[in-house]
């Protein structure tokens, strides 16, 4: 757009040509159609100088524009895929260590409780730390999924 703006203010500052048809007359006339032509010539072809270099600060605007535009979605795009290895991991961690781990965990504080070797305090903070663990997972999992969301809509799928 910009470019055809540039275009048009340099087209101002050149002679030009006016054709045009008219057939506004009264219906009673002999002549039916009128055409006309003409020739435009710019007298002070240097004020249209600055409507011209306007228009090349614009596109230059735009085209640096566009340029951080495309900067700023392909930082976006590495991000996210950044993301996506870091939550892919991080999922991967927790359903090979992780899970297990926490049901371990209480599976031996349960056993431990009702042998009544620990109290229930510590049987209720082992407990909490197994439920830690699968809440990391939850947020490890909602974090995958919306980095995989992010990186479709940068994709544009």
């Amino acid at each position: 757009m910009s470019r055809l703006n540039l275009r048009l203010a340099r087209a101002r500052a050149l002679p030009g040509v006016v054709l045009g048809y008219q057939n506004q007359g009264e219906r009673d006339s002999p002549v039916r159609n009128r055409f006309q032509a003409g020739l435009s010539l710019p007298l002070y072809f240097w004020t249209y100088r600055s409507q011209v270099q306007a228009a090349d600060a614009r596109l230059q605007a735009s085209l640096a524009q566009r340029a951080a535009t495309t900067l700023e979605v392909s930082r976006e795009y590495q991000q996210a895929l950044a993301d996506v290895a870091k939550f892919e991991a991080s999922v991967r961690y927790f359903q090979q260590t992780g899970l297990p781990q926490s049901r371990t965990i209480v599976s031996t504080a349960q056993r431990l409780f009702r042998a009544g070797e620990v109290s229930y305090y510590l049987f209720v903070q082992s407990v909490n730390q197994a439920f830690q663990i699968r809440t990391d997972y939850l947020d490890a999992v909602r974090g995958y999924q919306e980095a995989l969301i992010q990186l479709n809509f940068l994709r544009g799928q």
